[in-house]
């Protein structure tokens, strides 16, 4: 099964209330959700903020697992923002960061798209035009 058909089979929404311990893909759907109805920064630099303010959120509410400083490669059960040397600026603007399962490619308009990592199936894609 495809990554995104797993996290389309997960009923979220609602998002369960805060302080609920949910799965990796549970919390995954939360995180794609959550960018889904907010709306979207006009920079590059602020989407990835917002993205990683995102994921901080999903993971202090329902992860079960408090955020480490500085985590290294073994989260143990946590997923964290994208680190800076995972992340390459270009010069037009874009912004495109690796994660561990997930490249997100953010356009210098805000505009962003986040794909598997290796088949690069589409999960989300956001513009100013969709809601």
């Amino acid at each position: 099964m495809s990554q995104k058909a797993l996290l389309d089979s997960i009923p979220i929404p609602p998002i369960p209330e805060c302080g609920t311990k949910l799965s990796i893909y549970e919390r995954l759907k939360c995180f794609f959700h959550t960018l889904s109805v907010n709306p979207i920064p006009q920079k590059a630099n602020d989407t990835l903020l917002l993205i990683n303010e995102t994921i901080k959120a999903v993971e202090d509410c329902h992860s079960g697992v408090i955020q480490e400083l500085n985590p290294g490669l073994q989260t143990k059960g946590r997923m964290y923002a994208i680190q800076e040397d995972n992340i390459l600026r270009e010069k037009s603007g874009a912004i495109v960061a690796r994660s561990k399962a997930h490249k997100i490619i953010i356009e210098p308009t805000g505009a962003f798209s986040i794909l598997t990592w290796g088949d690069d199936e589409l999960l989300i894609k956001r513009n100013h035009e969709t809601v």
